[in-house]
């Protein structure tokens, strides 16, 4: 089929993001992190056919949300790991970038932390 995109499925990963960022706002980190799960299975179950783009977009932006409720729970290693998805996905956005450098920070890993926020800044110079 051609490039079809299922809109149910794109609600429901917005819906379950959603759920996340209330979640985050509300402090509870463990509930955020099983929404942003949640809303990435769902993104990354898309059928073949629909665009690969639209799935990059969808993972990036719940991923990038799911490495900042990590980084608030003080599990960096995930954080960080979350935020290098981020940046393979979306190479270009600084928020990736600004991910990556709050979880280096929280590993005390500040040269390397510096370093991401400067990449960031390359693609994004008013970020």
């Amino acid at each position: 089929p051609p490039n079809v995109v299922h809109p149910n499925r794109s609600q429901a990963v917005q819906k379950t993001k959603e759920e996340g960022n209330t979640a985050y706002k509300q402090k509870n980190w463990l509930q955020a992190i099983n929404f942003y799960n949640m809303s990435a299975n769902i993104a990354a179950s898309r059928n073949p056919w629909e665009p690969s783009a639209l799935v990059r977009d969808e993972m990036a932006i719940v991923i990038c949300n799911r490495s900042a409720a990590f980084a608030a729970a003080e599990d960096y290693v995930s954080a960080l790991v979350d935020a290098d998805v981020v940046i393979q996905l979306k190479r270009p956005w600084s928020k990736g970038h600004f991910r990556k450098a709050k979880a280096l920070m929280g590993l005390q890993r500040y040269e390397e932390a510096r370093d991401a926020v400067m990449l960031g800044l390359q693609f994004e110079p008013d970020s």
